[in-house]
């Protein structure tokens, strides 16, 4: 009997320290599967956190992209409305420079036939070497400011 409550106490020593294992295994099992489960959550949340990240990344580069063609009609407006305000500057200077021009022309002609319409006085050979009386030298004058 001895021997009997002996191999009793040892299966029973046996079955507790299993049953100590086996519990010890299904908390080290419960442990694996909340961290199998907290890495899956984390790999999901990560997922959809990157998917955000594109969409916002797109959505930030149809912005960029819209304001640079904003930007960039813009500046061919400006440009355009340069070159035809240049464009009408010219045009400005260029009539200025007819009109100054047909001004010049006319008073070049009326100079030329003013000069046309002088008459100058003959020369002799005598007259140059001899002084002039001072009476004619005066009508001389008087008849050049009149012409």
């Amino acid at each position: 009997m001895n021997q009997v409550a002996n191999e009793f106490e040892t299966l029973y020593r046996d079955n507790r320290e299993l049953k100590e294992a086996v519990d010890q295994l299904r908390d080290e099992n419960t442990r694996y599967k909340n961290m199998e489960e907290t890495m899956t959550n984390t790999l999901m949340l990560a997922q959809k956190t990157a998917e955000e990240a594109k969409v916002n990344a797109r959505r930030e580069a149809e912005l960029i992209i819209s304001s640079a063609e904003q930007e960039k009609d813009k500046m061919i407006q400006n440009t355009a409305q340069y070159l035809r305000d240049g464009q009408e500057r010219y045009e400005v200077i260029r009539h200025d420079v007819a009109i100054f021009k047909a001004k010049i022309e006319s008073l070049l002609k009326s100079q030329l036939q003013l000069l046309d319409g002088m008459e100058l006085p003959e020369c002799r050979e005598s007259n140059i070497l001899d002084p002039m009386p001072e009476e004619s030298s005066e009508t001389v004058v008087a008849e050049e400011t009149e012409q």
